[in-house]
């Protein structure tokens, strides 16, 4: 577990509360990504989606 910063909302928690976007190499919070429970993340930059 490492510390990282989210790309939305620039808070640093552990990655395993994150999704990660291997195209732009960016760390984004579930929610910030507009995921959920049963909802995609994608990426905010890119909007590839996040898995």
């Amino acid at each position: 577990m490492a510390m990282v910063e989210c790309a939305v909302c620039k808070k640093k928690e552990s990655s395993t509360r994150m999704k990660y976007c291997s195209k732009c190499n960016l760390w984004v919070h579930y929610t910030c990504a507009g995921g959920g429970a049963f909802s995609a993340s994608y990426c905010p930059a890119c909007s590839k989606k996040l898995g």
